[in-house]
């Protein structure tokens, strides 16, 4: 976790708060930073990432309209997004539109049908597949600056790019992408040190889901790192600080940005105790949800892939199935427990045989601290869905298997560093991009022949 200071930069002596208070003044456009001199190397990384980029977009945005109705949960918000164009109060009712999760992803929808045409499918799925674009960007910045590795922020984006979950979702009108997309960017913004930047994301991506919510644990994570990272003699001024920007950025801004979506619901005759009525009754509904599917899949299955999702079949048999890279997704797992080595590595345990205690010396360096953060968010995105009453399905995975991506892409930057080793990053990269290919038909409604459609069911839980 590392954090720069223009000043600095400059020569100039450092002033700043231990809580950067100033964070609206410290915003700037995250990226990269051009000089009058580019070197090839700079070339070489510019053209890696508008390719990345590039290639998002295209297999996000290709065949967009496909399907030409809603599927699956599209029956639900982009149908409400129609009737929040059209100003029609019904929108904002409970029973009979679709409130059981905050408003931003249909007024999303809802902006995109107001572009495209209100029957347009590429309208109402246009911001969706954007917020997937974005969240490879994301994902990069995350990469390159948590590891100080522009190796490990292509590689996360370049899985991110060809893993068929992040795919499918990006392309349908859920408000899953926007929440990935959201949450990436208020962490990103967390460990850069741009706090009001962070807890407005952060407000947006409680506002397009209440999971988003589990954000607070990375938020947790870093602010302990930032405090023990303190001189001692400034803990003080550090507690002092955080008393005031902590529940400034962290509450009252996202708690803001969640209200200001609300906005809307009162132009069309409801009021304020209307938009706390539904509130409550969503979270009365999801407390109390009872449902069953037969796609749905315990938490504990996601990260082996056990049950994908059947999202859409035409007439002519293509489909659609919610279904992650299986390399990426099984392979990650080990990867998750080598960065939980590397990041536990400066630490020695030791068993007093007298008193059965087991004690820890040792420390953990910055590099250590940033495998750690990477495991650890993975696990805070993930296992508080063990105790979740409701339903589940593979595709709440997202925002863990974006921390798995990282762990990764950590893998990959470590192979590149052994010269014997790079031949098995560029294997590991090019059989993960060969895989979604193989999958691309399975994933985005193509029509093949019944062999190779029946090819991709590897286990009976798969149909």
């Amino acid at each position: 976790m590392t954090t720069s200071d223009p000043g600095e930069r400059h020569g100039a002596p450092r002033k700043e708060l231990l809580i950067p208070v100033n964070a609206v003044d410290k915003a700037r456009a995250p990226g990269l930073t051009l000089s009058a001199s580019i070197t090839s190397r700079q070339i070489l990384i510019i053209g890696l990432l508008v390719s990345l980029l590039a290639a998002a977009a295209f297999t996000r945005f290709y065949r967009l309209g496909t399907p030409g109705e809603f599927y699956f949960d599209e029956v639900f918000f982009p149908a409400t997004g129609q009737e929040i164009l059209r100003g029609d109060p019904a929108a904002w009712e409970w029973f009979g539109h679709e409130n059981t999760h905050p408003p931003l992803s249909k007024l999303f929808m809802a902006g995109g049908m107001a572009f495209f045409g209100e029957d347009n499918p590429f309208g109402w799925r246009f911001f969706g597949a954007l917020a997937g674009v974005g969240s490879v960007a994301f994902i990069y910045l995350l990469g390159k600056r948590l590891f100080k590795s522009e190796a490990v922020g292509m590689a996360a984006a370049f899985l991110m790019v060809f893993d068929g979950l992040f795919f499918v979702q990006s392309r349908m009108a859920t408000p899953d992408t926007m929440l990935v997309f959201f949450i990436l960017g208020a962490i990103y913004f967390l460990v850069s040190d741009r706090f009001m930047i962070s807890g407005v994301l952060f407000g947006a991506a409680l506002a397009t889901k209440w999971t988003a919510i589990l954000t607070f644990f990375p938020i947790g994570l870093y602010l302990i790192y930032r405090f023990l990272q303190t001189d001692r003699s400034q803990r003080t001024q550090f507690l002092k600080e955080s008393s005031i920007a902590l529940p400034l950025f962290f509450l009252v801004v996202p708690f803001s940005i969640y209200a200001l979506t609300y906005v809307p619901m009162l132009f069309t005759g409801h009021t304020i105790a209307d938009a706390w009525r539904l509130n409550r009754l969503a979270y009365e509904f999801h407390s109390g949800l009872e449902a069953t599917h037969p796609y749905q899949s315990p938490w504990d299955t996601w990260p082996i892939m056990m049950r994908p999702v059947f999202l859409y079949v035409s007439s002519g048999g293509a489909k659609i199935y919610a279904l992650g890279n299986p390399v990426i997704f099984w392979l990650g797992l080990p990867a998750l427990g080598f960065a939980l080595w590397q990041g536990l590595g400066g630490l020695r345990a030791r068993l007093d045989e007298a008193t059965n205690r087991i004690s820890l010396s040792g420390a953990v360096g910055p590099d250590q601290a940033v495998l750690l953060f990477v495991v650890l968010t993975y696990l805070g995105f993930w296992l508080p869905w063990a105790i979740q009453p409701r339903i589940m399905f593979i595709y709440h995975y997202l925002p863990s298997l974006s921390f798995l991506l990282l762990a990764l892409a950590y893998v990959m930057h470590r192979l590149w560093q052994w010269p014997l080793g790079r031949g098995g990053a560029v294997l590991f990269l090019a059989t993960a991009a060969l895989t979604f290919v193989y999958f691309y038909p399975h994933l985005a409604a193509l029509e093949v022949s019944d062999g190779l459609a029946e090819s991709y069911f590897w286990f009976d839980s798969w149909r």
